[in-house]
């Protein structure tokens, strides 16, 4: 919460300063670019349940594995049907809650089918799981793109003529991922390997 205030505060120094305005940010352009999330996100969950179903036909003791990959990805598929939801904190947290659990259980069934030779050897399991990690970095830069916007939109809330508008009537500041710095679970493998291939 610290470094969104401190983003913003920066941004309207930097306005200030320099004479410019921020650009002109409506909720058209938040709820686009939080859409673009969804639709990545939507995108994994749709490889998941590709992968499910490879994974059922040479399934060797993975049925416990498989049940919470099943479950995660049916909990991600419930909240991403009510997007407008996402402009309260609360909910984008339970949001990004579900999203990370399915990361970690894909995460562990792609540990398991590496260590299945026959899985490993598939050709399909091997697109798939491509698929996957270049979809968790459409996922991060969906989501830098999304906070980028929403931090130039809060900022104009905080400046002339918005700041004077009766808080009744103010748009209400909108919450961005940078906000759930501490994820609900460890990073996973799935994820460490993004954030090493967006760093090269």
């Amino acid at each position: 919460m610290k470094k969104v205030c401190a983003t913003l505060a920066t941004l309207i120094l930097f306005a200030a300063g320099s004479g410019q305005t921020l650009p002109r940010v409506d909720d058209t352009d938040v709820n686009a670019s939080l859409a673009a999330v969804i639709q990545a996100y939507g995108q994994r969950s749709l490889v998941a349940a590709e992968l499910l179903d490879l994974e059922r036909r040479g399934a060797r003791g993975n049925a416990r594995l498989l049940a919470t990959v099943l479950d995660a990805n049916a909990r991600v598929a419930v909240l991403q049907e009510n997007p407008s939801a996402l402009c309260r904190r609360e909910e984008m947290k339970r949001f990004e809650t579900a999203q990370h659990r399915l990361e970690a259980a894909l995460s562990r069934l792609l540990l398991a089918s590496d260590h299945d030779r026959d899985m490993a050897g598939n050709s399909r399991y091997r697109a798939l799981k491509a698929r996957l990690r270049s979809i968790e970095r459409q996922i991060a830069a969906a989501r830098q793109h999304y906070d980028d916007i929403v931090s130039y939109y809060n900022a104009r809330l905080s400046m002339p003529p918005l700041r004077f508008v009766p808080s009744a009537l103010m748009p209400r500041q909108r919450p961005v991922f940078a906000e759930l710095e501490q994820p609900p679970l460890p990073p996973t493998r799935l994820h460490k390997t993004v954030l090493k291939g967006l760093h090269v």
